[in-house]
């Protein structure tokens, strides 16, 4: 599958998953705050994002985990 999942083509999705993924990304470095974001369902799916319809809460938890963690010095 290579990640091509047909989201279009057989799942009617606006967009394929990577394009949405890159979107979402887009969204947190324009906001530059991952909880400036409104999820409208336990799935979280967003509204805010104009073109999303993938779940995206999964991806910003990651985000706030990792600026919670700060910098790591080895």
């Amino acid at each position: 599958m290579a990640g091509k999942y047909n989201m279009v083509k057989f799942g009617k999705a606006q967009a394929e998953w990577y394009v949405q993924a890159e979107k979402a990304e887009a969204y947190l470095i324009a906001t530059q705050d991952p909880k400036r974001i409104a999820f409208k369902d336990e799935a979280g799916h967003t509204d805010d994002i104009a073109g999303v319809s993938i779940n995206v809460s999964d991806f910003y938890t990651l985000v706030e985990k990792a600026l919670a963690a700060g910098v790591k010095k080895y």
